[in-house]
């Protein structure tokens, strides 16, 4: 008599944080250039609300960017610097949402204490079924704001 044949799925292990659409953006306190900026572009069928009642917009299924926080940022400004309305959702590594729709004008941003870990972003639009190319910052400096980048 033969050993019993066991038949096993295989196990499919599901990334801590999605594999982003554009670039990812990785920093530690003081890092140079500031601000770091990237591009991509802008909007999704997916409805940010979904994600949370506080997040406005239509994203991607899949994030634009991850931002990876190396350390403990005390103070930290994420933004946005698009032609178009604009607006940002990021997940946090404790599951927090973030979003904001008009930081500055039409552009978004969200600023404050960012803890290490690697954090999800999307950049929406407001209006459903647009596209907006835009530019992606990421800053320690207050005086730096969507409009100069």
């Amino acid at each position: 008599m033969g050993e019993p044949v066991v038949e096993v799925e295989p196990v499919v292990v599901e990334p801590a944080v999605a594999r982003p659409s554009h670039e990812m953006v990785a920093v530690s306190p003081g890092f140079l250039p500031d601000p770091i900026t990237v591009t991509g572009s802008a909007g999704g069928s997916d409805d940010a609300s979904s994600r949370d009642v506080s997040c406005v917009g239509f994203v991607a299924q899949s994030p634009n960017h991850v931002l990876v926080v190396r350390h403990d940022f005390t103070w930290l400004r994420v933004m946005v610097r698009s032609t178009g309305d604009t607006t940002l959702v990021i997940r946090a590594p404790d599951g927090r949402m973030l979003c904001n729709d008009d930081f500055e004008g039409l552009d978004p941003g969200v600023e404050g204490p960012f803890p290490a870990g690697d954090y999800e972003v999307w950049v929406g639009t407001y209006e459903q079924g647009t596209r907006h190319d835009y530019r992606f910052g990421v800053t320690e400096l207050s005086n730096v704001t969507p409009s100069s980048l």
